[in-house]
């Protein structure tokens, strides 16, 4: 498990010290101007004084403390293992999806980022996902992106921790149509050991994938897949 950054030690100043505090204050300066491009926007900067009250020394601080890991990052901590996968369609007709995988998931970056690697099947066919996740401190949301062996398309989504996981918001591109429509993915953790992924589309479009749709439902589950941790030979889980 990898560790948030220690601070940099201070050491004497020197040409490249010079060049390096030159290079860092430049950049906490492009910090700046995208902050306020970005509250310009309505996205917080309160992390981020304004460049005009900053010494380069103040500039530096700033960027090497957005820089560091924190405990939203730390909370990601929790996937960290192997799990066995299973994925049910919850789409009528559409059980030919059902299959079971396996999922590593490991800390990346000094523990900014956590990476899964997924293989499993697919109608028949081998299938190898990858997702990258993690927290962008001066956006205040977390990230994510996945992408897999069965199409060409990247997908992305933004995100927030509830009380019982988290939930993210995205969009899904039919490959063979090229239309596009929302989704939202949420994660429910069940203690360390078991947590479920579910996919939801708008009711609109789940009515007309044929999934039914109750009274009022803003989104309708399509499919969910559940993580299982592998547990060393002897140790019992804790919550299965």
């Amino acid at each position: 498990m990898t560790s948030p950054c220690a601070p940099r030690p201070r050491c004497p100043i020197s040409s490249g010290t010079i060049a390096a505090i030159a290079i860092a204050s430049a950049a906490a300066f492009g910090l700046g101007i995208y902050a306020g491009q970005a509250n310009h926007k309505g996205a917080p900067n309160h992390l981020i004084p304004a460049q005009d009250q900053m010494d380069p020394e103040a500039m530096m601080q700033a960027y090497e403390q957005l820089s560091k890991p924190d405990e939203h990052h730390k909370s990601l901590e929790v996937f960290v293992g192997t799990w066995d996968v299973e994925f049910k369609a919850m789409m009528p007709g559409m059980e030919d999806f059902n299959s079971k995988g396996t999922a590593t998931f490991a800390m990346l970056m000094g523990g900014r980022f956590l990476k899964q690697d997924f293989h499993g099947d697919m109608m028949g066919s081998k299938f190898h996902g990858i997702g990258l996740t993690g927290y962008h401190k001066t956006l205040q949301r977390f990230e994510g992106v996945w992408f897999d062996d069965s199409n060409t398309a990247m997908s992305y989504f933004t995100g927030k921790k509830n009380n019982d996981g988290w939930i993210y918001e995205g969009e899904e591109t039919d490959p063979m149509a090229g239309t596009t429509l929302k989704v939202q993915d949420a994660i429910a953790m069940q203690g360390n050991d078991k947590f479920t992924f579910t996919r939801s589309y708008p009711a609109a479009a789940a009515a007309e994938m044929g999934i039914p749709v109750e009274d009022g439902k803003q989104w309708v589950p399509s499919f969910q897949i559940t993580y299982k941790r592998q547990m060393p030979a002897g140790n019992a889980p804790a919550n299965r």
